[in-house]
């Protein structure tokens, strides 16, 4: 807020008992056009002169959010995640450049994705702002897939977690061939769910449905599919049968 007083000659002003909050106020008296008197005032409680923004880093970097706040008395300002002050220790510093106040998180994982706030406080009054942290890499298997096995005519499902930011591609092999080369597209369904979940189903398994199964994933930071991960799936039939009765076994 900018205020301009110009009184006329002869005339003085008397301001008693200011009252600056959150705003920066200027005074000037001018008389004449040739003399001036300028005043500047900056006090009350914190406000953010510059909010701190959303990060977006790749995984392994290094992460800066920073904001700048102004107040008098002089602020004290923490940062906060998960309603918890972040110690100045390990991977995170902090650190003051005049009234911009600095977070540094090196070397930052997918756990460190999520909303960080800053507050300020003084014997006046105190405020806050949240940025959120974004990092992106290539994907990665946060739960692999297991092996399995299945009677003959069940279903089978195989299903996996995988972080990835841009968000994967992710396709299913059998043998180290596509699936939609071997099986008729009704045996089959893949699909995702929120969350990072990937899942392959197939429908009524026969015996030569047997066999490894890859799941690879991709995204611009891992074009030529480097994480996969093998999963065997045995399909069996079953047959119930009679003490003393004879029984024949086909191979198919």
């Amino acid at each position: 807020m900018s205020t301009k007083v110009s009184p006329p000659p002869g005339c003085t002003i008397d301001i008693s008992d200011p009252q600056v909050q959150e705003a920066a106020i200027r005074i000037q008296a001018s008389y004449r056009g040739h003399r001036y008197r300028e005043m500047d005032v900056f006090g009350g409680a914190p406000r953010f002169l510059a909010y701190p923004r959303p990060v977006l880093v790749q995984s392994g970097t290094d992460a800066v959010l920073k904001c700048q706040i102004g107040g008098d008395p002089r602020p004290a300002v923490i940062w906060e995640r998960n309603n918890e002050k972040i110690d100045p220790q390990g991977r995170y510093r902090v650190f003051e450049d005049g009234n911009v106040y600095n977070l540094i998180i090196t070397s930052v994982t997918i756990e460190d994705s999520g909303q960080y706030i800053c507050k300020a406080k003084n014997s006046i009054g105190e405020t806050y702002a949240a940025a959120t942290l974004k990092v992106e890499g290539e994907p990665r298997f946060l739960i692999k897939p297991l092996s399995t096995r299945a009677g003959r005519g069940e279903d089978a499902v195989f299903s996996c977690k995988i972080w990835g930011n841009p968000k994967p591609d992710v396709v299913w092999e059998k043998d180290g061939k596509k699936l939609n080369d071997i099986f008729e597209s009704t045996h089959f369904s893949v699909g995702s769910q929120d969350g990072g979940w990937f899942q392959l189903k197939i429908f009524k398994t026969r015996a030569p449905d047997g066999g490894v199964y890859t799941c690879k994933a991709r995204n611009e930071f891992a074009p030529l599919s480097v994480n996969y991960r093998e999963i065997t799936g045995t399909f069996m039939s079953y047959c119930e049968v009679h003490l003393g009765s004879t029984i024949g076994v086909k191979c198919e």
